[in-house]
């Protein structure tokens, strides 16, 4: 069953199909944040805000694009160029994603029938090399999705750790930008006060890491509701496009786009 044009990929649906890469982050336009993983927390850190956030049994890190309601993320102009230093690995992938299955450790590779990739044009890449055998392009994607799905589990366990730890609070409501959306923060106060073990726990899984890039990042909590504050107070007067005068406030942070996978 679909869900949000999400469909399983197989054999007999897609086998006379094919697909283009994307070449507009139109698509991230409305988003308001990703899930991240462990691996890319010092790059995503740098730009965006990182909270977290729980959903049933399990928070997870998020990397927050937007802070106001109803308006568009200051990281992708109207041309849909990615305007930030990094781009997150959760975008990297589109139409295809992962969905994680009810055992919560496999993960079933999903595509988004409605994102307009998707074609009959036998130019472009196929889905299925043969009926069992993905095509190569979508084999590489499958590869990476795969990575980071593995990646995404042990990020799961490492803020599993930390929540038992007890560090996790809400997130202060007190901000200019207004209410923090259930979004959870690092007590500092209890991390100083770990024992030596335990925070030696956290160094070895890497948690200490994901905590600090989690307290840097959140200056960047200022930053992009100006950012926003000042695209939204330009409204129509003001196209946001590649030369206009908002691209060049974002392009003052960013530096070279990269879209390197960051897995080996």
């Amino acid at each position: 069953m679909a869900q949000n044009g999400l469909v399983p990929i197989n054999f007999n649906r897609h086998s006379h199909q094919y697909w283009k890469r994307f070449t507009s982050y139109d698509f991230a336009a409305e988003r308001t944040e990703s899930v991240i993983v462990e691996e890319e927390v010092l790059q995503i850190a740098a730009t965006f805000p990182i909270v977290f956030r729980r959903t049933g049994p399990e928070i997870e890190p998020i990397a927050v694009y937007s802070l106001l309601a109803g308006e568009p993320s200051p990281f992708v102009s109207t041309e849909g160029r990615w305007l930030a230093s990094y781009i997150p690995s959760e975008l990297r992938s589109h139409p295809f994603s992962c969905r994680r299955m009810d055992n919560g450790s496999t993960f079933q590779l999903v595509v988004d029938e409605g994102s307009g990739l998707l074609t009959e044009e036998c130019s472009d890449n196929p889905f299925f090399s043969t009926p069992d055998t993905l095509g190569t392009e979508l084999k590489e994607v499958q590869n990476f999705l795969k990575a980071r799905a593995t990646s995404q589990i042990r990020t799961t366990e490492i803020c599993k750790m930390i929540d038992a730890f007890g560090l996790f609070e809400p997130l202060s409501g007190n901000l200019e930008f207004g209410s923090a959306h259930n979004w959870l923060q690092i007590n500092s106060a209890r991390l100083e006060q770990l024992s030596a073990k335990r925070k030696l726990e956290l160094v070895e899984t890497k948690g200490l890491r994901l905590i600090y890039g989690h307290q840097a990042s959140l200056s960047n909590l200022r930053w992009l509701f100006q950012a926003q504050k000042q695209i939204s107070q330009a409204g129509a007067s003001v196209k946001y496009t590649e030369n206009s005068e908002l691209t060049g406030f974002m392009n003052a942070f960013a530096q070279a786009q990269t879209d390197d996978v960051i897995w080996s």
